[in-house]
């Protein structure tokens, strides 16, 4: 499917381990950390350990998103059709928070499907008005996939 949801520690390589654990740790006292069930703490400790080994490079997570979505079928590209409909609604909504999330949206999906959602953000460019300079220029950073 669309989105791709994995531990954080698959998306980004810390320079040290000892990083992973410092911000763990910063987000709670000791106190709080000692008063968990034990259960949790035991899980938590897991992740953490797990967090350490799993470590990717942006190259790591490159090839995986070019290997998730090289293989799009027919079945898959009728979920893209929806799904790119919902964002292109977006677009034509008066909040500009609404548009900004479809163009987000959109542009996570020219990445790896421009065929789906370049032609989708041209419509929009090619029939917005009044655009405010910064989604003007989000609009043409999404149709590329450069998007943050």
């Amino acid at each position: 499917m669309f989105w791709d949801v994995t531990p954080l520690s698959n998306w980004i390589k810390f320079e040290n381990p000892e990083q992973i654990t410092m911000s763990f740790m910063a987000s709670m006292s000791e106190e709080d950390y000692e008063d968990m069930p034990e259960g949790l703490r035991e899980f938590m400790e897991k992740q953490l350990a797990q967090t350490k080994v799993n470590l990717r490079t942006p190259e790591d997570i490159t090839a995986d998103l070019i290997n998730q979505y090289q293989h799009i079928d027919n079945e898959t590209t009728r979920y893209y059709l929806a799904i790119a409909s919902v964002m292109e609604s977006c677009l034509y909504l008066d909040n500009p928070s609404c548009i900004e999330s479809g163009l987000h949206g959109l542009g996570h999906m020219a990445a790896f499907n421009p065929k789906i959602a370049v032609p989708i953000i041209d419509r929009f460019l090619k029939n917005a008005k009044k655009l405010d300079s910064q989604l003007l220029n989000y609009a043409k950073s999404a149709r590329t996939g450069m998007i943050l």
